[in-house]
């Protein structure tokens, strides 16, 4: 419930926020009393009106914010100048001890400081690599401390304990296709809602320079991947070069640092993580032609060149080989969202033949060459996969049977097949691979072939070498 009383508001049960300087004080007056009472026990307007003051109280500091800054950093920070009676370099692990007091759930935990600085107004602690950072740590000043005083006057002990929040630290953001962005994370995370509402309240997506969200709940969706990729699904292909991605707010609380019931909700970075752009897809769609997909329209050098072209990206074996010598050209899509890399020869791929972009490449760059980023390495390089495009024509051997020839010595899973005849998407009712590995044979549930008929896959067919 919030309760507005003349120079604050009351947060839940006992919060009162409100711009205060050194040496302020707080009395309760007289007239809170009666039916129309704002300062109340408890919630509601059942509550007892708090008594009026006797006399002035000062209104005593204590911390504002507690930020794991990085993995071996935390950073806490107050609402004035502070300063710690007997702190030096040689004694500041000892001193900030007695200073500070930390936790995680309900009980104490060994403090995690190695060494301590300060700030004009933060206290920064070297971690004790023996006594890391974990999901969910508090910190509190020590009911019985008088060496730290912030404005001048004694940090005091307070009844909630503050939790450690983390920064994104090390993080990067790469949009993996239009729609698409990830995200790795510091360590494993969690979503406690993967709405639209709660990741737009937990993420901000801003334009280029004007450091604004792009539109109104420009996220979908969001969720975490393998632990620790903070996967954000757009609205629409909204992406435009130089846009950023942070947490949006330091009281959010959907995205966690940890899994719930040890985690913490991330803090905001201290710059806003760049959104860079790598490679969407890799396809082989015949013998000789592989189509990388882009995620957002790009720009190549004028006259593109097959040097330029292998500064750009590289092709590998499965072994991680390097097989640049197999490319003979490489050509920007008129709509500017594929590369299409030409082979030199059938022989040249391979399956589970990887591509991937090049570090600090410059050559292959989102929006335009003179002001677009240059496009990053994927985590993992991107395995080329091919579609399903037959070696020779395939064969209607009676009404209700299709023979095909595969490209590639291929293997089969088990399960519904995972092919359809185009045009209407006719699935067929059974297909079986011969031992060769390339010859399929489709089984038709009816009749129903009819000229110009083609054959399409519905999930990809595994190649083997």
């Amino acid at each position: 419930m919030l309760r507005c009383c003349g120079f604050c508001c009351l947060l839940g049960a006992n919060l009162c926020r409100v711009a205060v300087r050194a040496g302020d004080r707080v009395i309760i007056r007289a007239t809170n009393g009666g039916a129309t009472a704002p300062l109340r026990t408890g919630t509601g307007a059942t509550g007892i009106p708090h008594e009026a003051s006797n006399s002035f109280k000062f209104i005593l500091p204590n911390i504002n914010t507690a930020v794991l800054v990085d993995a071996s950093t935390i950073q806490i920070s107050f609402p004035g100048s502070i300063s710690i009676s007997g702190l030096s370099s040689s004694n500041s692990k000892p001193t900030c001890d007695a200073a500070f007091v930390f936790g995680n759930g309900e009980g104490n935990r060994t403090s995690p400081i190695q060494s301590c600085t300060t700030t004009s107004n933060a206290v920064v602690i070297t971690i004790d690599p023996e006594n890391p950072y974990q999901a969910g740590d508090w910190v509190n000043i020590r009911p019985d401390q008088n060496i730290l005083s912030v404005s001048s006057a004694v940090a005091v002990n307070m009844p909630h304990n503050t939790i450690i929040n983390p920064r994104p630290y090390g993080a990067s953001a790469t949009l993996t296709s239009p729609t698409s962005i990830a995200v790795p994370l510091p360590a494993t995370s969690s979503v406690t809602d993967s709405s639209a509402a709660a990741c737009n309240s937990a993420l901000a997506i801003a334009s280029v320079g004007a450091g604004t969200p792009t539109s109104a709940g420009p996220i979908a969706s969001c969720s975490i991947a393998n632990d620790r990729i903070l996967n954000v699904n757009l609205a629409t292909a909204s992406y435009l070069a130089g846009d950023t991605i942070n947490v949006a707010s330091p009281t959010q609380s959907v995205l966690l640092y940890g899994v719930p019931p040890s985690a913490a909700p991330y803090f905001p970075a201290a710059e806003p993580i760049p959104i860079l752009t790598t490679i969407d897809r890799a396809t082989l769609i015949n013998p000789t032609t592989v189509v990388l997909s882009l995620p957002a329209a790009s720009a190549v050098p004028a006259n593109l060149t097959v040097d330029d072209c292998m500064r750009a990206i590289a092709v590998s074996s499965t072994s991680g080989e390097a097989k640049n010598g197999s490319v003979a050209s490489c050509t920007l899509s008129p709509d500017r969202m594929s590369l299409t890399v030409a082979l030199k020869d059938a022989a040249s791929y391979a399956p589970s033949d990887k591509v991937n972009v090049r570090q600090g490449q410059a050559e292959l760059r989102v929006a335009a060459m003179d002001v677009g980023t240059g496009y990053v390495p994927k985590a993992l390089d991107q395995v080329i996969n091919p579609a399903l495009f037959a070696a020779k024509p395939a064969v209607l051997s009676a009404p209700t049977t299709i023979t095909a020839t595969l490209p590639f010595s291929s293997a089969l899973k088990a399960g519904a097949c995972p092919v359809v005849l185009s045009p209407g998407a006719k699935a067929a009712a059974s297909c079986a691979l011969a031992a060769d590995g390339v010859t399929l044979t489709l089984t038709l549930g009816e009749a129903r072939y009819t000229a110009g008929a083609k054959f399409v896959e519905q999930s990809v067919l595994a190649g083997s070498a």
